[in-house]
């Protein structure tokens, strides 16, 4: 299970778990979905992304996770400290939720 391997296999089940691993390491509070601003204003990332454009995403936040690992002191604990970095990507978080819409939600 990582997120290298669920980019690999394109396994979103893999992401998913993956994430859920890192947050029961190192549960944090979920960071704000990120936004992006359209001609209707600004919209939350997981709402414009179809299925292509979701992987994209989830490499550049390996790629960036990836360089912060690289620089994680070897005193530190790097599983810990690369929990702490999954749990704090926005993107990672907030794409592998479940459904956020209330029950009997119509939206």
């Amino acid at each position: 299970m990582s997120i290298r391997i669920a980019i690999t296999e394109k396994n979103w089940d893999t992401l998913e778990q993956t994430v859920k691993s890192a947050l029961s390491i190192y549960n944090q509070a979920l960071p704000a979905e990120p936004k992006v601003e359209t001609v209707h204003g600004p919209c939350s990332i997981s709402l414009l992304l179809d299925d292509a454009d979701k992987w994209q995403f989830v490499t550049m936040a390996y790629m960036d996770i990836s360089e912060a690992v690289a620089k994680i002191p070897e005193s530190l604990d790097t599983r810990v400290e690369t929990a702490k970095l999954i749990g704090a990507n926005g993107i990672l978080r907030h794409l592998t939720l479940q459904s956020k819409s209330a029950d009997n939600s119509l939206l």
